[in-house]
């Protein structure tokens, strides 16, 4: 049943349970550490030797995610402040910032052919954008 589990205060869980927790976290960790990567996914160590190349504030509020192009030079970012941006990484440079969602955009994507973005937001609306006018196309 729903009830409290004895020793527990209401909405909390008991010392067990939380042991209990705490030990099945460890054992599956210490698999998790010892697999290697998927292939095709960089090693914890090529990761650390990665440097910075260039850095931008997109987002007032931060960016929530990210997509980059396959072919281009070309990155999609999301925002809590649900604007769309994209970014030149060739370049170096913003390219534009594209307000529609009211809330914060969850899931940003770049079509790999066509000149489009689809963004995903906390306002339960899927909208797409042109990369090459950098508007909103549909809604």
């Amino acid at each position: 049943g729903g009830g409290a589990v004895a020793g527990a205060a209401a909405g909390e869980l008991s010392a067990a349970v939380v042991a209990k927790f705490d030990a099945t976290n460890k054992e599956l960790s210490k698999g998790r550490k010892k697999r290697p990567p998927p292939p095709g996914q960089a090693s914890a160590e090529q990761v650390a030797a990665y440097s910075k190349l260039a850095s931008s504030a997109l987002h007032g509020k931060g960016s929530v995610c990210v997509d980059s192009h396959r072919s281009e030079p070309l990155v999609a970012t999301g925002g809590a402040d649900g604007v769309v941006c994209l970014y030149d990484t060739a370049q170096r440079k913003a390219l534009s910032k594209m307000k529609g969602h009211d809330g914060a955009v969850h899931r940003v994507r770049l079509h790999p052919r066509a000149a489009v973005a689809v963004s995903a937001g906390a306002d339960a609306s899927v909208r797409v954008w042109s990369t090459e006018e950098r508007t909103e196309t549909a809604k």
